[in-house]
């Protein structure tokens, strides 16, 4: 796989560009209102041959026109607690993780009619749909352990079996749950497909589709786009196959209005190449729940400044 001489990350500036000049003002669930539009797709190279050599570099599609160096560790560390199928938000404070924390307080649990949780208590929510789906939810206390449906496991296995399947999906949008949940899923479902060698004969390749149904371009999408790399890179590794492409869909694309002044700083700036992504591992992993936060390494990033967009609750 060779990649294009074209940056990538031009379509997400690109995007935010069109947002400001086409998007449409509308009214949202916060207090701030948004630039919206309908629809978009972005397409990220996930590995490429290296010069002289046999061996893929992992390609991490870490934005790098504001700095992100702080957050990939708290995506790394989200991933991990989605994998878990946890939901007590205490786990990411625990690891200084906070992005979650309005989320489960007690007066936005109040807010939402989740009176019955406990503080940072999110209900049923991404990782436990990944890992639980179908299961009654409780409480973040609970042992969940065999109860529902594991997709994610489901789909590994599915790979490894039958790699053409076009059925390599997993969904977090449960609508018998969706009032159990502090926020309903933004990035609601997703899914592999496996392509073959040149040769046609052997699975090879693996790529990620994700539909996202609300996406803050800002804020939450740079952080999205490097989670389900880091994602499909885990599954290419666990199967035996290689991280192809990350093809991304988003539906009500937004900038908030509070976001709006910082915008043209990012798109003013000329990105530098993606970085590395590596998996530091002693012993061999054997399962998905062994990929944890502290095995992966990100190699060769190099960024612009911080841009401090702010967050709409």
């Amino acid at each position: 796989m060779k990649k294009s001489t074209r940056h990538e990350e031009y379509q997400y500036l690109e995007f935010l560009e069109k947002i400001m000049k086409e998007g449409i003002t509308k009214p949202n669930r916060t207090a701030n209102k948004t630039k919206s539009l309908f629809g978009n797709t972005m397409r990220f190279t996930l590995s490429e041959l290296q010069e002289g050599s046999t061996n893929y570099r992992k390609i991490l599609p870490l934005l790098t026109t504001k700095n992100m160096s702080k957050t990939v560790d708290i995506i790394f560390k989200e991933l991990e607690f989605f994998i878990s199928g946890k939901t007590d938000n205490k786990i990411l404070k625990n690891q200084g993780v906070k992005i979650w924390n309005a989320n489960g307080s007690r007066e936005f649990l109040d807010l939402a009619g989740l009176q019955k949780y406990q503080e940072d208590d999110l209900g049923p929510i991404y990782g436990w749909q990944w890992r639980h789906f179908g299961a009654e939810y409780e409480s973040c206390q609970d042992d969940y352990s065999g109860k529902g449906f594991d997709q994610l496991q489901w789909v590994i296995d599915e790979i490894k079996k039958n790699p053409y399947s076009r059925r390599l999906l997993v969904t977090a949008w449960n609508p018998l749950q969706i009032k159990e949940m502090c926020l309903p899923p933004c990035h609601s479902f997703f899914q592999f497909v496996v392509d073959p060698d040149e040769s046609g004969t052997k699975p090879t390749f693996l790529s990620c589709t994700v539909y996202q149904r609300s996406a803050d371009l800002p804020l939450g999408v740079p952080f999205n786009i490097a989670s389900y790399a880091t994602l499909t890179h885990i599954v290419a590794d666990l199967t035996g196959l290689i991280a192809k492409e990350l093809f991304y869909i988003t539906i009500d694309s937004h900038i908030y209005e509070n976001q709006l002044e910082f915008v043209p700083i990012q798109t003013s700036r000329v990105p530098y190449p993606f970085p590395s992504l590596e998996f530091d591992f002693i012993n061999r992993v054997k399962t998905i729940d062994d990929y944890k936060a502290k095995h992966m390494k990100v190699i060769g990033y190099q960024s612009h400044p911080t841009i401090n967009y702010p967050f709409s609750v």
